[in-house]
């Protein structure tokens, strides 16, 4: 499994992480599971990682598709 991050350049780890999450949590039930998530389901997931991720401070992408908790 690959996850490969494109960008022209790199300032912090909060670009990297902004880059990064939450795709990497798609892409390792992709990989764990041996087929995309069923979106309705996983969308429900993630937005539980945002919740995480807001107390514990590394930036996301927050998607307007996901109801950030």
């Amino acid at each position: 499994m690959e996850a490969t991050v494109f960008a022209e350049r790199f300032e912090g780890l909060d670009d990297v992480t902004l880059l990064l999450l939450p795709r990497l949590a798609s892409a390792a039930e992709a990989a764990w599971c041996g087929r995309a998530p069923e979106w309705a389901e996983h969308r429900t997931r993630l937005a539980h990682h945002g919740r995480v991720r807001s107390e514990r401070g590394p930036a996301y992408f927050a998607s307007t598709e996901v109801s950030w908790h």
